[in-house]
């Protein structure tokens, strides 16, 4: 019988002053996606919320001495902010060397956070130096000392750099590593201050980890636990990011109107100008969404309106994304033509990249519209061809069921429109979700 933990329990979680004993068992059992504590989590931290309101309002001449020190520690925050921009900036310049080899005054703790954070911004562009970075942050922990730092302090570094490299290995497609290094996280997480924050970062990245194990509904559930602390710290760009992952996660899960609200919902929330990636990410989300419940031209709408981030986007694959985009909503509306020019442009630009399943799943899109154009030839030959495809990848045993129904129609020259459209969005979903039946999608 699984044993949930009870509301104090959750609530020190958030207060930070839960038995060091006791904080591995709550917060593996949240970060395992257990939805009825993560509804009891959010009660409480909308609580916790209301009453730091509270207090805040509360506050009289009595506290100054706590302002002061308020003070004191914002500005040696701020001093030690400029040490890490000048380490990231040298780092970026000229190398790790510039690092090993710099002044003493952007040894330790600047050098450590320039790691993570150019790790971050190369996990998508370059993996495998997003990973190396990550694994230097961990090695300049074992050169801080404890005694001047404290021991819960070096534990939540040790969190952090895990947590990174976990991150890391999961974008460079390393899931077992992956989820070594966030349990590893997860341990000294135990071990040290416990702040709520970093909790919500560990979730954030066990979710990530989740959606790539094809575990949808355990990542849904996990950013409930980012969300509410978020929330409950006033974090509203991040609780809203948290929102947006759980948008995409949910459209994922075939409820794109779901998908939808909570997309709306994290946008209204994030501040657009500091995070363009995670902007054009939740905009091309929704316009995707609205082309599956058939909002053509709301999604042709949106994506003009946001055309200069696409422009500006330093991704190339935005653009193809956009690209296929626009053949579908084309599509959905009946200019067949133009629809074909952009699916087919899809389809051979994934092929060139090595990207044969997106290849295959644009192929049968483009399909759709070859039937639509009375072209039976066309429509035969680019389905089997992306039915071989699909075999040639091993791709699962759900997957696999659709795709030997739809070839064996198609070589029999059975070419149902409504079987077509079917697979291909039977094929989408299953991408994410290899849990869904076929027998239950079809029949």
């Amino acid at each position: 019988m699984t044993h949930h933990p009870s509301a104090a329990e959750l609530e020190g979680i958030l207060l930070g002053n839960l038995a060091k004993e006791q904080v591995a068992a709550v917060v593996g059992h949240l970060l395992h996606g257990c939805v009825a504590c993560q509804t009891t989590l959010k009660t409480v931290a909308g609580r916790q919320r209301a009453d730091r309101r509270i207090r805040k309002a509360a506050l009289t001449v009595e506290t100054d001495q706590a302002y002061d020190a308020a003070i004191d520690q914002a500005l040696a925050a701020a001093q030690q902010e400029l040490r890490i921009q000048e380490a990231f900036s040298s780092l970026v310049e000229h190398g790790v060397e510039s690092l090993a080899e710099g002044p003493s005054h952007l040894q330790g703790l600047p050098t450590f956070e320039a790691f993570l954070r150019r790790s971050w911004d190369l996990r998508h562009d370059n993996p495998a130096q997003a990973v190396q970075l990550a694994r230097l942050a961990l090695a300049t922990v074992d050169t801080l000392s404890p005694d001047s730092l404290g021991a819960e302090r070096i534990a939540d570094l040790r969190c952090q750099a895990y947590a990174a490299l976990g991150n890391a290995c999961r974008v460079a497609d390393d899931l077992p590593a992956a989820e070594k290094f966030i349990e590893e996280a997860l341990s000294w997480y135990a071990e040290g201050t416990r702040d709520e924050l970093l909790l919500a970062r560990l979730a954030d990245f066990q979710a990530s980890l989740y959606t790539d194990q094809r575990r949808l509904a355990l990542a849904s559930a996990v950013l409930d636990t980012a969300y509410a602390i978020y929330h409950a710290r006033g974090e509203d760009h991040l609780a809203g990011r948290a929102l947006i992952s759980k948008g995409i996660y949910t459209g994922y899960a075939n409820d794109p109107e779901g998908a939808l609200r909570l997309l709306n919902e994290g946008l209204a929330r994030i501040d657009t100008r500091s995070d363009p990636d995670l902007t054009l990410r939740a905009i091309h989300s929704m316009a995707w969404f609205m082309v599956d419940v058939g909002r053509f031209r709301d999604a042709q709408l949106l994506v003009r309106q946001n055309f200069w981030r696409y422009e500006r986007s330093s991704h190339q694959a935005d653009l193809l994304r956009l690209r296929w985009l626009e053949g579908r909503a084309a599509a959905g509306l009946g200019d067949l033509d133009l629809a074909e020019r952009a699916l087919l442009e899809v389809k051979e630009r994934f092929e060139a990249s090595g990207q044969r399943y997106n290849a295959a799943l644009a192929a049968l899109d483009l399909a759709v519209v070859y039937l639509r154009q009375g072209r039976a030839a066309d429509t035969q030959t680019t389905v089997i061809k992306a039915s071989d495809t699909f075999l040639n990848l091993r791709i699962g045993r759900e997957a696999l069921s659709a795709v030997l129904v739809l070839q064996s129609a198609f070589k029999q020259e059975l070419m149902a429109q409504a079987l077509l459209e079917k697979a291909v969005q039977f094929l989408r979903r299953v991408e994410h979700d290899p849990t869904v039946s076929f027998k239950a999608w079809f029949l």
